[in-house]
């Protein structure tokens, strides 16, 4: 399943993981920001916008997070139903199997 643009971070293009926003409005996952700006010494840009940021200041993006955990729970979800789908359907065909071979 691809995996929208909105709900990855632009580092490590997987799905946000603990999501911040930096002061030009972009969102990372909290390490991933915490590790490309440790390797700057005084100039913090954002990765996406390339804006000088003055801080190294992030606030948490509860509503990224919220939806990262949706999306979590939605894919638990059909990893289940296809396991059960699955599963009933190997039962179907050992059922069929059964009554032809008897």
């Amino acid at each position: 399943i691809p995996i929208p643009n909105e709900a990855t971070c632009s580092i490590c293009l997987d799905y946000f993981e603990d999501p911040v926003s930096i002061r030009c409005g972009h969102n990372f996952c909290r390490a991933c920001i915490s590790q490309y700006w440790r390797k700057s010494d005084t100039n913090f840009s954002c990765p996406q916008c390339r804006k000088i940021v003055q801080h190294r200041n992030f606030k948490p993006n509860r509503v990224l997070a919220n939806v990262r955990q949706l999306e979590f729970l939605k894919q638990e979800r059909d990893e289940v139903l296809g396991f059960k789908r699955s599963g009933e359907m190997k039962t179907q065909k050992l059922l069929v199997s059964a009554l032809v071979t008897h």
